[in-house]
């Protein structure tokens, strides 16, 4: 064994096999980078085949859009200089690490579609998983802002359905009722309040949806409901 590694072509055996080996390691830990980015990717194109084909190749349901871009995708995200200066600028804010389930309820509220959603779902994506500042994929659909209410309803109807906590995020960034009210959507904070959404939560501000309501109507919507319950 020592006498072919001492010559020019054992030594020149033994370093490919190094870097093949090496080459495998590396191309296993880009490969699901890279399809949970083309997963993301798709998400945001509206593109239901693209996501499905994807999921079926081994695409996790529950990816998450790392916006600080910090993973590894090419050998020259391994260079230290490169390492260092993704890691200074690495941000954390609420649309940081949005989830795909996240990034499907608000394009899906955008577009007024919930089939990617269900995809996702029935691929077995956490309904309930934070990013951000404990965000759901129901908080964030309730509060964007979309052509008509009607589709974040639709989604939110969806998400609920499959059993997404109605009051999750209270302490935090606000339950979906919190969001739904500061963003002055009416009649998704009536649809909240017939599915059993608690008025009484705060968010980390210490805001109830009453005092985060966004205009009058909303108030007045909240101030009814407490008076029946």
């Amino acid at each position: 064994m020592f006498r072919v590694v001492q010559s020019s072509a054992g030594r020149f055996l033994l370093a490919t096999l190094i870097m093949l080996l090496i080459a495998g390691v590396f191309y296993a830990m880009t490969q699901p980078a890279k399809r949970n980015d083309a997963l993301i990717k798709a998400i945001q194109r509206g593109d239901a085949s693209a996501v499905r084909s994807l999921l079926d190749q081994g695409a996790d349901p529950n990816a998450v859009w790392d916006r600080s871009d910090f993973r590894v995708r090419s050998w020259r995200d391994l260079h230290p200089v490169s390492l260092f200066k993704r890691l200074s600028n690495r941000r954390r804010d609420s649309y940081t690490d949005i989830t795909a389930l996240g990034v499907a309820a608000v394009c899906g509220s955008v577009q007024g579609r919930t089939d990617i959603i269900e995809l996702l779902l029935h691929k077995g994506a956490d309904v309930d998983k934070r990013f951000g500042y404990s965000d759901t994929a129901l908080s964030q659909s309730v509060a964007w802002e979309s052509q008509s209410e009607v589709q974040n309803i639709a989604v939110a109807k969806m998400l609920l359905d499959h059993g997404a906590n109605i009051d999750a995020g209270a302490a935090e960034g606000g339950t979906a009722l919190i969001r739904a009210a500061a963003s002055g959507h009416h009649a998704t904070v009536q649809f909240l309040l017939s599915r059993g959404a608690q008025m009484d939560a705060q968010d980390m501000l210490g805001r109830t949806a009453l005092q985060a309501a966004a205009n009058g109507r909303i108030v007045s919507l909240l101030t009814k409901s407490s008076q029946k319950r």
